[in-house]
C-alpha cells in the first residue's frame, strides 16, 4: 500500500483517496519486473520489463475516476463545433467496418452523446455511457438502446452484436483484459472489435517523454503502443486484423488545450484561452502524428 493524502481532480477539487492498492505485476503479461518511469499528477507511471506496457502503478477508486469523466471534463471535445471534426474520423471507420462485415447490430462503449452512432446509418445502434448530460442526449436519440452505467454492469450477456467499438475509452479502463473479455462475450463469433487509443510508441510521444499530452493520470491509466495493444487483445481472445494511424481533424485551439494537460496556469492554457475568444481558434486542422492508433480485431 502507498499512502496518498489527496489528488486534485479535473474539477479542481482535492479528492481524498486515502491509501491505494498498487499493481505488483503487469496487468497484461503478469511480469513482476516493473520499473517506475515518471511521476505525473502524484501518480507513478511504471513500465513492465517483460512486455513494455506503460501503466499507472496506483489503482484509484471509482469515485476519483468518475470525477474525471464529468460532462465539463473536456471543454474542447464537447464543443458543438467539434462534431464535424469527430465525424471526419468516424466516417472513415464506418467505411472500414462495412468493408469487413454486413450491416447489423453495433455497440459503442463510451458513446458520449452518440456522435459515432449517428453516422452508422442503417445499423441497429446501441451504446454504453456513464450517467451524464451526454448520455442523456444519446438516450433521447436511441432510447433504451443506450445503457447508462459501466461496461461491467451491462446486462446483455448473449453474443448479439456484430461490432463493438471503444473510441478514446479503453485507456481509461482499470481492468483492460476484463473489459475486453466482456466485449468478447457481447460479440458473435467472428464479430469485429474496434479500439482507438493514444500511441505511446509514436515519435512525438518518445520525444515528449513524461510531457506527452496524453499522459494525464488518473484519466488515462494505460499507455499502449501497437505491440502492447495487440498483446492485450490476443490475451482476451481476439485476432488482430489491421492496425492504422488514421488522420483526425481538430480545432486549432485544441492544440494548446491538449498541451496544457489541465494546468490552467501554463503558457499553453493561456494561449488556449486567447484562441477560444477568437474565430482563429475554431479553424480546423488536419493532424496525423501517429499519436492515435486504431486497431481492428475479430473474435476467435
Amino acid at each position: 500500500m502507498q499512502e496518498v493524502s489527496g489528488i486534485e481532480s479535473r474539477a479542481g477539487q482535492t479528492v481524498p483517496v486515502g491509501s491505494m492498492n498498487l499493481h505488483v505485476q503487469c496487468p497484461i503479461c503478469g511480469g513482476t519486473s516493473l520499473v517506475d518511469k515518471y511521476k505525473v499528477n502524484k501518480f507513478t507511471l511504471t513500465k513492465c520489463g517483460s512486455c513494455s506496457l506503460l501503466f499507472v502503478r496506483e489503482r484509484p477508486g471509482k469515485d476519483l475516476l468518475w470525477s474525471y469523466y464529468s460532462d465539463d471534463a473536456d471543454y474542447v471535445y464537447n464543443d458543438p463545433l467539434n462534431i464535424a471534426n469527430l465525424n471526419y474520423y468516424f466516417h472513415r471507420v464506418r467505411k472500414y467496418i462495412e468493408s469487413r462485415i454486413e450491416v447489423g447490430r453495433i455497440l459503442d462503449v463510451g458513446c458520449a452523446a452518440g456522435t459515432f452512432l449517428d453516422v452508422m446509418v442503417n445499423w441497429d445502434c446501441h451504446g454504453i455511457e456513464y450517467p451524464s448530460k451526454a448520455g442523456n442526449i444519446a438516450r433521447d436519440k436511441y432510447g433504451e438502446n443506450i445503457y447508462l452505467g459501466a461496461l461491467d454492469d451491462y446486462p446483455e450477456q448473449r453474443a448479439l452484436f456484430d461490432c463493438v467499438t471503444l473510441f478514446d475509452v479503453f485507456d481509461h479502463m482499470p481492468n483492460p483484459v476484463e473489459a475486453l473479455t466482456k466485449c468478447s462475450g457481447l460479440l458473435r463469433p467472428g464479430g469485429l472489435l474496434v479500439v482507438k487509443v493514444h500511441d505511446i510508441g509514436c515519435l512525438f510521444a518518445k520525444l515528449s517523454g513524461s510531457r506527452f499530452y496524453a499522459i494525464v493520470p488518473p484519466a488515462h491509466l494505460f499507455y499502449y503502443d501497437r505491440r502492447t495493444l495487440s498483446r492485450t487483445l490476443n490475451k482476451a481472445g481476439f485476432e488482430v486484423v489491421d492496425v492504422r494511424h488514421m488522420a483526425h481533424i481538430l480545432l486549432l485551439k485544441t492544440i494548446p488545450y491538449r498541451l496544457a494537460r489541465g494546468n490552467t496556469g501554463s503558457v499553453a492554457h493561456l494561449l488556449y484561452r486567447a484562441l477560444a475568444k477568437s474565430p482563429l481558434g475554431d479553424v480546423p486542422i488536419r493532424k496525423n502524428l501517429h499519436d492515435l492508433i486504431t486497431i481492428f480485431a475479430v473474435k476467435k
